[in-house]
């Protein structure tokens, strides 16, 4: 990956970044493993309680509410 690539992943993920807010819907396109342990399913709705803007090399998060018992996953 060249450098002007690398330019354009960070805008293109600075703005998406921007553009997800406390209450929106989000959904992952691959299910999500953490530590070979499986967290999230893909193509489900995740509704965003909180967001944990980070600097490198810790990466950003966002906290999504998942199921009716108010269980909340870090992702």
């Amino acid at each position: 990956m060249g450098v002007l690539d690398f330019t354009e992943l960070h805008m293109e993920t600075e703005f998406l970044w921007n553009e997800i807010s406390i209450g929106d819907s989000v959904m992952l396109d691959a299910d999500l493993y953490e530590s070979n342990t499986f967290k999230l399913h893909k193509y489900q709705a995740y509704e965003v309680v909180a967001k944990l803007h980070c600097m490198a090399p810790e990466p950003s998060r966002l906290i999504v509410e998942i199921g009716r018992a108010s269980c909340r996953e870090r992702v």
